[in-house]
């Protein structure tokens, strides 16, 4: 476990509770502690390896609910322990701790999206997971439960305010990530989420400041951005959801093969 990250998902809890250890309520609702999910990123069995290791950004962890018990470091040192295995995205619909019960990863097109790319990029290993690292912006979200005193569903992606609270820690946690896996492409399929700032609030920092990206020919409906961060080259989507696959893929990889050396 490294402990540059770990400490670092330490202060991103601690962000979450108050000065008595009880975990903060940040919206108008009755959430409690048992209501927040953290997950970190999950890597392939081979990334480091080959010359393509994709890092597959999301915006934020959604419909899953691990555990989120005990004081900060319990709940960072339990987060850097899920089990996900995400080799075996290739090979079932279902897999890993913590996951939405009958969530079908192989129907997912976000996931879709990142193995097609992959292969590609150049990627010939029979399972292109394996040089996968799926990760997200923002890594504290509505665990997928109910809340405590209603049948209300508690999930889906965190509010503004939620963002808020995590986003300058998050920052440094995705550069951490980049810096332990080293990934060769960077793609971030966000929509615009790069560039969202909290403006009436003190600290109004954003992913873009980091991860400062151009408008392009390639920039479409598909393509929102292209750029470099430590000369790792990465590109700004859109979400697939809505968009046709095959369309999709050949934007990105026309906008990963447009970003001069």
């Amino acid at each position: 476990m490294n402990k540059e990250l770990l400490n670092l998902y330490k202060n991103l809890v601690e962000k979450f509770y108050d000065d008595k250890g009880e975990c903060l309520i940040r919206q108008n609702t009755d959430w409690s502690k048992e209501c927040y999910t953290c997950v970190p990123a999950f890597a392939g069995s081979k990334v480091g390896t080959g010359k393509v290791n994709l890092m597959l950004v999301g915006r934020a962890v959604n419909g899953w609910n691990a555990e989120w018990n005990g004081s900060a470091e319990d709940v960072a040192k339990q987060v850097l322990s899920i089990n996900f295995d995400i080799d075996k995205l290739n090979e079932t619909s279902k897999t890993g701790e913590g996951t939405a019960d009958e969530y079908n990863f192989n129907k997912c097109k976000f996931i879709k999206l990142g193995k097609s790319v992959t292969k590609e990029l150049g990627c010939d290993e029979e399972n292109p997971f394996s040089h996968i690292i799926w990760t997200n912006m923002y890594k504290v979200a509505p665990a997928d439960v109910n809340s405590e005193d209603s049948d209300k569903k508690v999930n889906g992606n965190p509010s503004g305010e939620i963002q808020h609270t995590q986003r300058e820690i998050a920052i440094e946690i995705l550069k951490k990530e980049i810096e332990i896996y080293k990934p060769s492409h960077i793609l971030f399929v966000v929509d615009d989420w790069l560039s969202w700032r909290w403006h009436n609030k003190k600290e109004n920092c954003a992913f873009i400041d980091t991860f400062a990206y151009n408008k392009t020919e390639f920039c479409d409906e598909y393509i929102n951005g292209v750029g470099k961060y430590n000369d790792i080259p990465f590109v700004v989507c859109y979400r697939p959801e809505t968009r046709k696959e095959d369309k999709m893929v050949e934007q990105v990889i026309k906008a990963f093969n447009g970003i001069k050396e």
